[in-house]
């Protein structure tokens, strides 16, 4: 019996979704079926659902969860769902099937492509040499314009058995690691410090208390935070509702002698990695803190509690220099963009022209 490639709702691949994810190699949080359907039901204006399958009889073999952003003056686009604040990504696959499957699932979307005269626009792409290795083989043989990059990889640790290991050996700088210890003492001292997991009716608090630090200090700052839309703030509590429900969801967080929450920082374990994904610090307290680095601070405290119950990797997600500091290491963040054919890269560079003068 030979594949064969359609296109299918999410909605019929649900129930077997985390069966296949957990399948691939390519499993991780941003490609859930838990993270993937609060996107699609909360941000709405991620575009047309275009999930492509690749199918052995009523077998499922292969993902590629995408979407169709449709331009009204401009080409529109493939993408991966949810890439706009999203890591890790890729196509799914069974292990040990990737070369039928993505050579499979790169003819569909070409031919479609082709069709329709639409870009391939890819970014925060997983580090995965059987898509290179398939999409430069279909790539060959087409007359397809590629242009490559690498675009907001993530932070990611390497965990080791102790905190103390950790301390030692991951971090490189002596003076940063004093620093380190020097805070974690201070805020020992002064703070009530806690690494929770929140029962389901104790969600809202926490993710209200966050959002609410975490805006303030933004808007003071004069920065942009995507926080800022409603739908992804939904996004982010469906998620946290839904995986706390696995007893997954973690919060680490610093209180003041009044009890008041001063830092605050949302986690998730999945697989082993723990994903520290948004944090919220009281801008008052960091006027008064005695130069005690709150950010780090909490790092820390999630740190040696992940250690300690086994988690294997630390991933701290994109943007910061200071990421370094604690040790991580750059991984991921590849982004890609495919057209039809040098004439239509050349269209579509004129076209984005034309859009930047008006």
């Amino acid at each position: 019996m030979s594949f064969h490639v359609s296109r299918e709702p999410f909605e019929k691949l649900r129930p077997s979704w985390d069966s296949i994810l957990s399948s691939s190699r390519n499993d991780s949080l941003y490609l859930s079926e838990i993270w993937i359907s609060s996107w699609l039901e909360n941000i709405k204006d991620f575009g047309e659902e275009y999930f492509i399958t690749v199918r052995k009889g009523k077998e499922l073999f292969g993902i590629a969860p995408l979407v169709l952003v449709k331009r009204k003056f401009f080409c529109s686009e493939f993408q991966i769902v949810g890439q706009k604040y999203s890591y890790e990504l890729g196509f799914i696959a069974r292990k040990d099937y990737e070369k039928e499957v993505y050579g499979l699932l790169f003819q569909f979307i070409f031919t479609k492509m082709k069709e329709g005269r639409y870009i391939l626009n890819f970014s925060h792409m997983k580090n995965d040499q059987y898509f290179e290795t398939e999409l430069n083989y279909v790539l060959k043989h087409s007359r397809m314009s590629v242009v490559r990059d690498l675009k907001e990889p993530v932070f990611q640790l390497s965990l080791p058995g102790s905190f103390e290991s950790y301390i030692s050996e991951s971090i490189s700088s002596g003076l940063f690691r004093r620093n380190l210890r020097k805070d974690i003492r201070i805020a020992l001292r002064k703070k009530n410090i806690f690494f929770l997991t929140p029962t389901v009716s104790e969600v809202r608090f926490f993710l209200d208390t966050l959002f609410k630090l975490h805006l303030n200090d933004f808007a003071c700052r004069e920065k942009y935070s995507y926080l800022f839309q409603e739908a992804v703030r939904k996004h982010y509590f469906q998620v946290a509702h839904e995986y706390s429900k696995k007893e997954d969801l973690k919060f680490a967080l610093m209180k003041s002698d009044d009890e008041s929450t001063t830092s605050i920082m949302m986690g998730v374990n999945y697989k082993k990695t723990f994903h520290a994904i948004i944090m919220g610090i009281d801008r008052n307290i960091r006027k008064r803190s005695e130069g005690i680095n709150f950010r780090n601070v909490l790092h820390a405290i999630s740190l040696k509690n992940v250690i300690e119950t086994g988690i294997e990797r630390y991933e701290l997600g994109a943007y910061g220099l200071y990421k370094f500091k604690l040790g991580a290491v750059e991984v991921g963040g590849h982004a890609l963009k495919i057209f039809c054919s040098e004439v239509h890269l050349k269209w579509v560079k004129l076209l984005e022209r034309i859009r930047r003068l008006v």
